[in-house]
This record gives structure tokens, C-alpha cells and sequence, in this order.
């Protein structure tokens, strides 16, 4: 080491310290989703170590959607199998392929119910 006047430099040995011991060893650590508290234990059993609560606070409401394009009644083609829902902007229905089922099932029936869930009433031949 020297200094800013030129006068008495300074050495010193080695002053680096030895390696260290091997570490306690971690294997996967858990985490309870219900408590937020994730635990490390060791695989030295000693002194497992848990944390407090580390789930973050709960986040800003976002923006509302935009309004759905209102479902209307479905309709069915027995003959081909076909379900088209149509929606009150009147564009773009929805059309599926054919829905039969093996063995001659068919949909005999669409409605949609108060919830807007479309019920499909399905004939089983026997």
C-alpha cells in the first residue's frame, strides 16, 4: 500500500481466508399457499428456517370489459348436426361442426336458461 506522499510503503502478507466449510445443504423448499410462509429445511435437520407471510397485498381493481355481444337463441340442424348461436349485434354467429355423437345421438333440443348457460338436450337411441 502506498501513500499519497511517497513515505514508508506498507506490505502486509497474504491476507485472503481459507475456504469455508461445505454448507448445510437445501433441498426444495415448501411453500403453504394458504399461509404464504415458505420453510427451508436442510438436509442437515437442524434449524429449518420459515419465513412470515410473503404474498404481496392484493392488487389494484383492473377496467371493467367491454359489454358482451348477447347470446340469443341457439339453434340446431338435426339433420346436419350443426349448432349455431347467433347474438343480438347480429354479427358473426358462432357455428360449430357437426355435434352428433356416435351411435346416433342427437341434440334434440337448445335452450338457454336464466344463468345464459345452454342447455342441449341429447336423444340416446336404443
Amino acid at each position: 500500500m502506498n501513500f499519497s506522499d511517497g513515505l514508508n510503503p506498507f506490505s502486509t502478507t497474504d491476507i485472503r481466508g481459507g475456504v469455508g466449510g461445505t454448507g448445510r445443504g437445501l433441498p426444495t423448499p415448501s411453500y403453504n399457499a394458504s399461509s404464504g410462509i415458505m420453510t427451508l429445511k436442510f438436509t442437515d435437520g437442524l434449524n429449518p428456517f420459515s419465513t412470515t407471510d410473503i404474498r404481496g397485498g392484493v392488487g389494484a381493481t383492473g377496467n371493467i370489459g367491454v359489454t358482451g355481444r348477447g347470446l340469443t337463441t341457439p339453434s340446431y340442424n338435426s339433420s346436419t348436426g350443426i349448432l349455431t348461436l347467433n347474438f343480438t349485434d347480429t354479427l358473426n354467429p358462432f357455428i360449430t361442426g357437426n355435434l352428433k355423437g356416435t351411435n346416433g345421438k342427437n341434440i334434440t333440443t337448445t335452450s338457454i336458461n336464466n344463468d345464459n348457460k345452454i342447455t342441449l338436450l341429447m336423444i340416446v337411441p336404443v
